[in-house]
């Protein structure tokens, strides 16, 4: 009974095992990729011994202009996609650059103002305070005079 005990917990420590390595085993990584992926070559046999196969890629477009067409049409409407991604990401990036501006120009323009009103509230209780001060100042050259009068 102990030994079926042991094969058993030490089935579950293996499956574990497994099922911890794959969770955590990073995948594979983006630059892995040797080259560009293309379409494979297809040997065409024309009876001699062996398959007539281009030496480079360009003959085969050379011998074969609809070949050629297509590789021109799908590169065309690749380079259309991209300049129209680029363009979109031109326009959204501009159209940032403009919503901030803006929202820096109200900031701006809200902090002028506040400083206007804060400057402007300084300035009348400023002058509040000197029309008090005079105020006072002459009260109690008043009262001097009227204790002199008495006197």
């Amino acid at each position: 009974m102990a030994s079926k005990t042991v094969w058993i917990a030490g089935g579950l420590v293996v499956a574990i095992a497994v099922v911890a390595y794959v969770a955590f085993k990073p995948g594979p990584a983006n630059t892995d990729a040797a080259g560009t992926v293309v379409e494979a070559k297809r040997a065409i046999s024309d009876g001699a011994s062996a398959p007539a196969t281009p030496a480079s890629p360009t003959e085969d477009r050379v011998d074969n202009p609809s070949n050629d067409q297509g590789i021109t049409e799908r590169s065309s409407a690749e380079r259309s996609a991209a300049e129209k991604s680029a363009a979109e990401k031109s326009a959204a990036e501009k159209s940032a650059a403009e919503k901030s501006a803006a929202e820096k120009s109200a900031a701006e323009k809200s902090a002028a103002e506040k400083s206007a009103a804060e400057k402007s509230a300084a300035e009348k209780s400023a002058a509040e305070k000197s029309a008090a001060e005079k105020s006072a100042a002459e009260k109690s050259a008043a009262e001097k005079s009227a204790v002199e009068k008495t006197n």
